[in-house]
């Protein structure tokens, strides 16, 4: 069972997304990286943050179901 502090927790999760995009933005401009190798970088985040908010998302609703966020 979750609570309001693993939601805060969860939420505060999904904020790594600037971070990683910096370090993205860093390979980008000093490692000369390629066409495909950026583009299979930012597909990886993609899909990351898709599982990060969909799982969020999830426990949002289970804390609704449950009374816990009024």
């Amino acid at each position: 069972m979750s609570d309001r502090f693993d939601f805060e927790q969860m939420i505060m999760e999904c904020w790594h997304i600037t971070s990683d995009l910096e370090m993205l933005e860093e390979g980008v401009l000093e490692k000369d990286m390629t066409t495909d190798q950026i583009a299979n970088l930012v597909s990886g985040l993609k899909h990351v943050y898709e599982m990060r908010f969909n799982k969020l998302w999830d426990l949002f609703e289970e804390m609704i179901r449950n009374g816990d966020l009024k």
